[in-house]
């Protein structure tokens, strides 16, 4: 044991040493309780040399502490579960406490008193009033595992229980569970900034590439949770990095004990009532599968020694949607709009672009269609193809509008699964270790009938690791690391080659990316084709390393707790965009007038027809980005007892970020004192001097990664 101890030691001091080199590995955090105390006697007097021992009543695990000269004792890294305390001392009574319930973050007092009389003999409680949290000046809400399995959770997803806490409130156009579960404002804080930490461990990384926001991208399940708790205010210096909100959510671990769960949760088209949508246009509910099943398992390995946990969750998630949107008519179609009106019920007048008049400022006035209606000889050849790539409109619309046509049932299937397995192993009273691996994968599936399907794949590996360690009754040393990967693509896959609608080739394969795409159609007032995208396609992966030593050290009345943290954030995006371009039309270009636009007058499709396009993006060309970023951070928090009535917490916090850099070496600088190879020759005649220009674009190095702030 002692060759093991000093090995962790060297191993601690190397990972320290990487606070102060290049690529140092760190973060923190803290999934214990605190508990603290003064043993006395019946007539008051503190009780000096004594032995606390508190025992996990499901685990086995114990832990010892002596007091002090001023009978105090304190328990600073004790697992959220419940407890029995013991204390023996000669002259006394052997005092027994039962059903001592810690939770995950909680700090409090518990003073003991023992009663004169034989060691032999035993005092038992069993019974007496919850803990509270008087040690430390933080407040927050706490969300116990069980009430998370019992309520009705949308998708079972709990990142909403934050709005359980005062002072949380849902952002304007973000629900509170967008980005993960970040998507909500805290205190006022800026939304989308809370960090979450599981088992003490970071889960939360920066948005790639651009660091404003904060993403949780892997979630354990509903039953492998044993407590949630959020803390938004006045919590320790030892977090940091966000925007005012800690979310801490504890993991189950394995007990002496055998135990497992099942279950099945399901959703079917007959228990639920249809869309008021779909009951309007005569549509019954589409066919669907709403399917989450899984389990949980822990126990021991080796009994008050070595535990697991184990749990899978699959899913089988088909989620109707339904799509109303407006598509162009069977007149439309054939150029005739004489059935087209607006709002207020006269006829969407289209005049021809093609023959109008201008007078000498170029205020042209152009020529109305007969009858509204464009010849066939006019008809641009793709804007006629485009048209009719649409569906027909299934539905009357707007009584007036025709407007809001079509209305279809369409079912997204997600499927995936997820898994997370967590060791315990003590190695004695003074030295535990625990880790997890977690792993989920999802595919995303998005059908449209605008000629733009998505496929997403995503896919989530998670590994942390944290040391525990002893050193003596009055010190004890935390070392952690996490690691986060992330994999995620997307990709769009029309269904009609772009050729065969008459695009040429040098316009849908761009010579950059080498793959043909069909190009974004916008048609104002009506649904686009291939608009339901963003891009072509998208490859992202982030991975995050942290690591955190913390070191907790009693000196007196006072608890100091102090550390060092660093994470380090790699991003890589590949997102080329519209690689075919697109093209926007609008009502402009069949208005009367080329200058002054009547919001009555043209319509879009009728433009498309024409072939006359409002605006066009070019093809993009955007390479892939490797980006990187580091923060460090460091702490120290002295929780002083004054007195047995009063205690301060007094912290102070050091953090620095290190801004974006491109790791392939592929920024530009433009450096002011730089020689540009450009030497002026002198003229005489002018009285100049001439000279050498200086000032030029640079490209980053290994040695210079940051513009100059100066």
């Amino acid at each position: 044991m002692q060759r093991f101890h000093l090995t962790i030691l060297c191993l601690a001091l190397a990972v320290l040493g990487v606070f102060f080199c290049a690529n140092p590995i760190m973060a923190q955090g803290v999934d214990t309780a605190l508990l603290r105390g003064t043993v006395t006697d019946s007539s008051g007097a503190v009780i000096p040399n004594v032995t606390v021992t508190m025992t996990n009543v499901a685990t086995g695990v114990s832990e010892k502490r002596p007091t002090d000269a001023g009978g105090r004792y304190l328990f600073t890294d004790l697992k959220p579960a419940t407890y029995r305390a013991t204390v023996e001392a000669t002259g006394f009574k052997t005092l027994i406490r039962e059903n001592i319930v810690l939770r995950v973050g909680q700090q409090t007092d518990l003073d003991l008193a023992l009663e004169v009389g034989e060691i032999s003999q035993r005092v038992e409680v069993t019974g007496e009033a919850p803990l509270l949290n008087t040690v430390s000046g933080a407040l927050g809400t706490e969300v116990t595992g069980q009430y998370m399995i019992n309520m009705p959770l949308e998708g079972r997803d709990y990142s909403g229980l934050v709005y359980l806490a005062p002072g949380t409130t849902e952002v304007s156009g973000a629900g509170g569970i967008s980005l993960g579960g970040t998507g909500f404002a805290s205190n006022g804080q800026r939304y989308a900034t809370a960090e979450f930490r599981l088992d003490g461990g970071l889960m939360t990384n920066p948005e790639g590439g651009e660091g404003g926001t904060t993403n949780l991208q892997y979630k354990p399940v509903v039953e492998a949770i044993q407590e949630f708790k959020l803390q938004n205010n006045s919590f320790s210096a030892e977090y940091g990095s966000n925007g005012g909100t800690v979310v801490s959510l504890l993991m189950k671990s394995g007990t002496n004990q055998l135990h497992g769960a099942g279950y099945w949760f399901f959703r079917r088209p007959s228990l639920d009532a249809n869309d008021f949508f779909s009951n309007a246009a005569g549509q019954p509910i589409g066919p669907y599968d709403i399917d989450q099943w899984g389990g949980t398992v822990g126990g021991p390995i080796k009994k008050n020694k070595t535990f697991f946990f184990f749990d899978y969750e699959k899913d089988r998630n088909t989620y109707p949607g339904t799509v109303t949107t407006s598509v162009p008519t069977d007149l439309q179609k054939q150029g005739n709009f004489s059935q087209t009106f607006n709002p207020d019920g006269s006829l969407e007048q289209l005049f021809n672009p093609f023959a109008q008049s201008c007078d000498p400022n170029q205020v042209c006035t152009r020529q109305p269609f007969a009858g509204n209606i464009i010849p066939a000889s006019m008809m641009n050849s793709i804007g006629k193809n485009l048209i009719n790539l649409y569906p027909s409109a299934n539905t009357s619309g707007d009584p007036v509008t025709g407007l809001n046509n079509f209305t279809a049932k369409q079912v997204y299937p997600n499927p995936g699964y997820q898994f997370d397995i967590k060791i315990d192993h003590n190695f004695s009273d003074s030295n535990r270790i625990s880790g997890r691996y977690s792993r989920g994968i999802s595919t995303s599936y998005t059908p449209d009938l605008f000629l733009a399907p998505q496929i997403s794949y995503y896919r989530n590996n998670e590994g942390a690791l944290v040391d525990t360690w002893t050193l003596s009754p009055k010190t004890v040393w935390t070392n952690r690391v996490n690691l986060h990967r992330f994999y995620n693509t997307f990709g769009v896959t029309p269904t009609v080659d772009p050729l065969s609608v008459g695009f040429p080739k040098e316009l849908i394969v761009n010579p950059w990316y080498e793959k043909a795409a069909f190009p974004d159609i916008s048609v104002n007032g009506y649904q686009g084709l291939v608009t339901d995208a963003c891009c072509t396609t998208s490859i992202e992966t982030d991975t995050q390393w942290s690591f955190s030593s913390v070191v907790d050290k009693v000196v007196g009345s006072h608890n100091l707790r102090f550390g060092g943290e660093r994470r380090i954030f790699l991003n890589a995006y590949f997102q080329p965009s519209d690689t075919a371009g697109g093209f926007e039309f609008s009502a402009n270009q069949t208005m009367q007038s080329n200058i002054a636009p009547d919001a009555l007058q043209g319509n879009s499709l009728a433009s498309m027809l024409i072939g006359y396009f409002d605006s066009s993006s070019g093809m993009a060309e955007r390479p892939s980005v490797a980006n990187k970023s580091m923060e460090t951070s460091f702490f120290i928090q002295d929780t002083w007892r004054m007195t047995s009535r009063l205690t301060l917490n007094m912290g102070l916090r050091y953090e620095f970020s290190t801004p974006y850099t491109e790791r392939y070496n592929r920024e530009q600088f433009t450096c002011f004192t730089c020689d540009s190879g450009i030497n002026i020759p002198a003229l005489p005649a002018a009285n100049f001097p001439g000279g050498q220009i200086l000032g030029t674009t640079i490209l980053a190095t290994n040695n210079f990664r940051h513009a100059d702030p100066a």
